[in-house]
């Protein structure tokens, strides 16, 4: 009888535990989530994207090639880091992200 007892209080305090756990999982992607709109992060990840794509495309237009062609590259790397910044897995990994290193406050 005390090992039911016993038992029944683990699993109890197991499922107290994981409920608890659950809800403050969930009360930090929320934070998360409203942190990272506030940030703006794929207008953001677009913008830095295209900075750091410019020298490649300088590079591009010294080596001899058209502006015509230059910019079918810019607009063809653009709507790549747009593609990238809209996946829906990249933002899971930023609130991923932003739970592991900060708290809520």
């Amino acid at each position: 009888m005390k090992r039911t007892i016993l038992t029944f209080a683990i699993i109890l305090t197991s499922l107290s535990v994981t409920t608890h756990l659950q809800a403050s999982e969930e009360s930090h992607r929320k934070a998360a989530g409203a942190l990272l709109n506030l940030m703006n992060p794929k207008e953001l990840f677009v913008s830095s994207f295209s900075a750091a794509f410019e020298p490649t495309l300088a590079q591009l237009k010294n080596s001899g090639q058209s502006e015509e062609n230059v910019e079918k590259v810019r607009a063809a790397s653009i709507e790549f880091a747009k593609t990238i910044a809209n996946d829906p897995e990249m933002e899971k990994r930023m609130e991923d992200l932003y739970i592991e290193s900060f708290t809520e406050k």
